[in-house]
C-alpha cells in the first residue's frame, strides 16, 4: 500500500480521539498523556487542522485538563454520553480529511475560511513525507 499523507493525518486524528475516549471512560494508561501531548503538538503545526480540531482539544493541554472539562458537564455523566460527545466533535474533521468518504470537502470548512484552509490541507497532501511537518 502506498504512503498517503491524508491517511497518516487521519490516523493521527483518530488516535488523538481514541486517547480522549480512553480518558473519558477511565481506560487510559500513564503513557497516554505523553502521547496525547505529542499528537496534539503535531496537529497544531498544521494551521487548518489546528483550527478545525474540537475546541476542547485546543484548550486542553493534557488529558487531566480534558478530564476536568468532562467531569464538569452534568450531561456527560455516562460513558455513552462522553463517547457520543467526543465522536460528534471529531466527526467533521475526520470526514473532511478522509478522502475516501466522498464527502464534499467544501462542506467541512467554515464559510470565509474554506479557500485558505482547503489550500493549506491540499498543499500539505502534496508535500513529500520528509517535508510534511516542517
Amino acid at each position: 500500500m502506498a504512503w498517503s499523507p491524508s491517511k497518516e493525518l487521519l490516523e493521527k486524528i483518530e488516535t488523538l480521539q481514541n486517547l480522549m475516549l480512553s480518558r473519558a471512560t477511565g481506560t487510559d494508561s500513564a503513557a497516554d498523556n505523553k502521547y496525547y501531548k505529542e499528537l496534539r503538538e503535531d496537529l497544531f503545526h498544521i494551521p487548518a487542522v489546528k483550527q478545525a480540531l474540537p475546541h476542547f482539544v485546543r484548550t486542553s493541554a493534557d488529558l487531566s485538563q480534558f478530564w476536568h472539562l468532562i467531569k464538569s458537564k452534568p450531561e456527560l455523566s455516562t460513558y455513552a454520553s462522553r463517547r457520543e460527545f467526543i465522536w460528534n466533535a471529531f466527526r467533521p474533521l475526520l470526514m473532511g480529511v478522509d478522502a475516501d468518504t466522498g464527502v464534499e470537502h467544501q462542506a467541512f470548512f467554515a464559510k470565509g475560511l474554506q479557500n485558505m484552509m482547503l489550500t493549506s490541507i491540499s498543499a500539505l497532501f502534496c508535500k513529500p513525507p520528509s517535508k510534511m511537518y516542517s
